[in-house]
């Protein structure tokens, strides 16, 4: 960038003069020039104002040559030529190399003015070593006057081309100012911009003007409309940033290395020193708690695309290592602050930042400072701050929330209400009181969110209000669903929500789960509707009822199989669940299952369960779907006595025992036995001749059936 002191690293640059010969033209150089160089070279190396304004003798262009190579132009008035306006020119031309690493005085120090009418030109026909000695490198002091205002008119954004009327300065000091004005860019912007001496006649190249031109008179014609006229020295203070420039083109700093290595990574737009500048600033205010957010700020309004400045980006907010020439990185907890706030997070490579890694170490070597981070999030949707606090999340294991939890309630209580992804935490509920996190979580409003903290509330063993869940948040009992299917959740967590959802909510939302779901919830779920076992096939709950199944789940598939008396698969599983649940019924031990049965057969007294159940059986063995002898499976005795005297005429025991008869079926003695003696003591004279009848028929049928 700026001037180096010891220079020991050589480099050639080119060289060619122009004068008057025949016409204005290209008299030697030390490379073959191409044509479209050749014909810009021609026109920009005869100055119009050579020679016409006093002190102004050597004036001194920068621009860029088609083929990419920067010409240096120094123009003199050719007074000893015989016609008017004669001019000699000395161009030193730059390629790429050259141009990324010059010197202001050692090129000042190369221009030489042909000496003639008729000059020696063989010195430039060869190139030009520079960089090999020491060179002087203190500016004239005359600069500290002008450098200021020039540096801020000329990398003020947005960049505009830039005139300077009334320039009172000498041949050395004003080149030395243009050179200077120059090399402070980094090599992409020098190959772009355009700088003249130009006294009296406004200059223009490719039919645009010149990005920085001096003029020594006050008055100039307008070349372009957004042009950035300094009228003189300005009487506005200059910027800190721009008297930085000053001073970093006296006595180079880790600055001009900064430019040099970020700059190549930022849009071609010279606009953009003013940034580099500021953040570098920055890095050497160590006492400022605020630098980190202005940085940010300025990355974010001046680098709006993620790819605009990567590296730049990428280095300044890395705490672990400096950026490239700056004195120290910027601490850690700043640039969290300043991106989990910022609402163009979009400026940033979320890659580039590794907030999961950031976010973890602060957790485990500073969790104090995690929560000045924490305080500064206004959104977890700002991409930063949800990458944040996820990890965070993440890396705060069970003990150590817990232990917040109980050593600062409060401090935890006001962070979870700012962020709100705590309440995903089962250990926050299981430390605070649920009642005052509950204004927190129904503002939750995604069924995502609203899902977790259920989940994350009833896990931490919450005493959550079932019918504020249930009546504030919409969707709530179909969340509450997803979870026990999802097996988030266990069935005891679940069950006092079920209670006070309507049957017709939860089979609505249960029937479209596929089969294994509804089985797999009927198997741990005591209080689903009747209607959703029902709508079971019954070879699916052939386990469950051949298995330990508790009370409850029997009760479900009896009130279940006696709505479904016309389908005769129901009739093994529903005498299965009848069989085991006599016993409790006569013990008084249903519980709420007998809430399934509340209008099961309401004429006979409804203290008496099991004589509601038998009649109900009784019934649906009687009719035309069920099989009468699918109850020879019942194996307690009371439950076949009861079913068995249910009806007054002996019915069904009849029709038990004459279709085990037909098909082979299996009867036990003492089966036998409360067969025979309940049809003996109910069926009537005419019922009972027509039994003997048919069973004198299939006697010997039915007394190898009987043990």
């Amino acid at each position: 960038m700026a001037l180096k002191q010891d220079v020991d690293v050589g480099f050639v640059v080119h060289q060619a003069v122009h004068g008057y010969q025949d016409g204005h033209r290209l008299l030697e150089s030390s490379l073959d020039l191409s044509s479209p160089d050749r014909r810009v070279l021609a026109r920009q190396t005869d100055h119009p104002d050579a020679g016409r304004v006093k002190s102004w003798d050597a004036l001194l262009v920068g621009y860029r040559l088609p083929s990419g190579m920067f010409s240096l132009s120094m123009t003199w008035p050719a007074w000893e030529m015989p016609r008017p306006g004669c001019v000699w020119t000395h161009s030193l031309l730059l390629d790429v190399a050259a141009m990324s690493r010059p010197n202001a005085s050692e090129l000042l120090l190369r221009f030489q003015r042909p000496e003639g009418p008729t000059p020696d030109l063989h010195a430039y026909r060869t190139t030009i070593s520079l960089g090999a000695r020491t060179l002087p490198s203190q500016p004239p002091e005359s600069l500290r006057t002008w450098a200021p205002a020039l540096f801020w008119a000329l990398y003020e954004p947005p960049a505009r081309p830039v005139r300077v009327t009334k320039v009172d300065l000498p041949d050395a000091a004003r080149h030395r100012l243009l050179l200077d004005s120059w090399l402070l860019a980094w090599p992409t912007i020098r190959g772009e911009v355009t700088f003249c001496d130009a006294p009296k006649t406004a200059r223009m190249i490719d039919d645009r003007p010149y990005q920085l031109q001096l003029h020594q008179t006050s008055r100039v014609e307008a070349t372009s409309e957004d042009s950035r006229i300094l009228r003189g020295v300005p009487d506005a203070a200059p910027p800190l940033w721009a008297n930085r420039l000053v001073e970093e083109s006296v006595r180079p700093t880790g600055l001009s290395e900064f430019v040099a290595a970020y700059g190549p990574s930022l849009p071609d737009d010279r606009g953009l020193m003013r940034l580099l500048v500021t953040v570098y600033l920055e890095h050497e205010h160590d006492s400022d708690p605020d630098r980190a957010s202005r940085v940010v700020q300025s990355l974010s309004l001046a680098l709006e695309a993620p790819s605009a400045g990567r590296s730049l980006k990428r280095d300044v907010l890395n705490p672990q290592v400096a950026p490239i020439g700056a004195p120290r990185a910027l601490e850690e907890v700043g640039i969290l602050r300043a991106l989990v706030s910022t609402d163009r997070a979009s400026a940033f490579n979320l890659s580039d930042l590794d907030i999961p890694s950031r976010a973890r170490r602060l957790v485990r070597e500073s969790p104090l400072e995690v929560q000045l981070v924490l305080s500064a999030i206004d959104s977890f949707e700002q991409p930063v701050a949800g990458a944040f606090i996820s990890n965070v999340l993440d890396e705060l294991d069970a003990r150590t929330l817990t232990e917040w939890g109980r050593k600062d309630p409060e401090g935890l209580r006001e962070v979870v209400r700012t962020h709100t992804a705590l309440l995903f935490r089962p250990e926050v509920w299981s430390v605070l009181d649920a009642s005052e996190l509950w204004d927190v979580a129904v503002a939750q409003r995604k069924n995502e969110h609203r899902s977790r903290v259920l989940s994350a509330a009833l896990r931490g063993g919450a005493h959550l209000d079932v019918h504020q869940v249930l009546g504030r948040w919409k969707n709530s009992g179909r969340l509450l669903l997803d979870l026990l299917v999802a097996k988030e959740l266990s069935a005891d967590k679940i069950e006092p929500f079920l209670r006070q959802m309507t049957d017709g909510f939860i089979a609505e939302h249960v029937l479209q789960l596929p089969v294994s779901d509804r089985l797999e919830l009927i198997k741990s779920v005591e209080v689903l509707p009747t209607s959703v076992i029902a709508d079971m096939s019954p070879d699916a709950l052939a386990d469950l009822v051949a298995g330990d199944a508790s009370v409850a789940q029997f009760a479900g598939v009896l009130a279940a199989g006696l709505g479904c008396t016309d389908n005769p698969q129901w009739a093994e599983p529903s005498v299965t669940a009848y069989d085991r649940l006599a016993g409790p019924a006569l013990r008084d031990e249903l519980g709420e299952a007998k809430s399934r049965f509340d209008n099961v057969e309401s004429s006979l007294p409804h203290w008496d369960v099991l004589a509601r159940l038998a009649k109900a059986m009784n019934r649906a063995l009687k009719g035309k779907a069920w099989p009468p002898s699918q109850a020879l499976a019942i194996e307690d005795k009371a439950a076949f006595q009861a079913l068995i005297e249910a009806d007054q005429r002996a019915s069904l025991a009849r029709r038990m025992l004459l279709e085990a008869a037909q098909e082979l079926v299996p009867v036990k003695s003492w089966q036998n036995t409360l067969l025979s003696k309940t049809i003996a003591e109910r069926a009537d004279h005419d019922a009972l001749e027509k039994f003997i009848e048919s069973v004198g028929k299939l006697g010997r049928v039915l007394r190898k059936l009987i043990p």
